[in-house]
């Protein structure tokens, strides 16, 4: 973490070594809890800014265009790199390209609320390779979560009619 500004780390460092000095050199289970929570602070502020400096220099469309070199280098089929295109550049055309997890949350909401309930697969497909995308930019931490995951979107049950409204559950 060479790269956030030092005198943030720097502090929380001092802080606890000045700390574990002070007073006396016997540890009490109360200043061992006081530091573990001192480090659980430095390493949550040390995230913090990791993401912020990659959200604010980091777009959405930049990270899908290292995401599809990344399927491509995986040697995944024509075919299925021409798909993951398909579903992710019109998102991406009707968003905001923003990188802030709020936002992507309100856009993919939205995306998915104005897609037409023709089939669960005018759903789904859009709903696979976008999710896909998500789950890598928050393994790379360029997202702190998957926004999937905690919006709680799930596949629609394809049942083989081409029309919902004609299905069971909808009579």
């Amino acid at each position: 973490y060479s790269h956030f500004p030092e005198s943030e780390i720097c502090s929380y460092k001092l802080w606890i070594s000045d700390f574990c000095l002070s007073e006396s050199s016997e540890f009490s289970f109360s200043k061992i809890g006081d530091i573990r929570l001192a480090y659980g602070s430095l390493k949550n502020k040390v995230y913090a800014m990791r993401m912020k400096m990659v959200t604010e220099s980091q777009t959405l469309k930049d990270a899908a265009k290292e995401f599809l070199a990344y399927k491509k280098a995986q040697k995944i089929r024509e075919r299925t790199l021409k798909d993951y295109h398909k579903y992710i550049d019109p998102f991406i055309a009707q968003s905001s390209n923003s990188m802030d997890i709020d936002i992507l949350r309100r856009e993919i909401l939205e995306y998915f609320a104005d897609i037409p309930t023709t089939s669960p697969a005018r759903y789904n497909h859009p709903y696979q390779y976008l999710h896909a995308l998500f789950a890598w930019c928050a393994k790379q931490d360029y997202l702190p979560y998957n926004p999937f995951d905690k919006l709680d979107l799930k596949k629609l049950k394809d049942d083989g009619i081409s029309n919902p409204q004609q299905s069971r559950r909808y009579r």
